[in-house]
């Protein structure tokens, strides 16, 4: 498993918004991006070519 993970971490690492953070009362929480069907995430690569 962990050599598929490295082969796609060269794509995660495009993702925009990838490993963000907000503040919480309870200090810095990671974003938990739960709608990867209907929304998708942004892919930096393609975002760059279209705009």
């Amino acid at each position: 498993m962990e050599s598929l993970e490295k082969y796609f971490d060269k794509f995660r690492k495009n993702i925009i918004g990838i490993d963000q953070e907000y503040d919480t009362p309870y200090g810095k929480k990671k974003i938990i991006y739960n709608d990867w069907l209907a929304g998708g995430r942004l892919y930096g690569p393609i975002e760059k070519k279209i705009a």
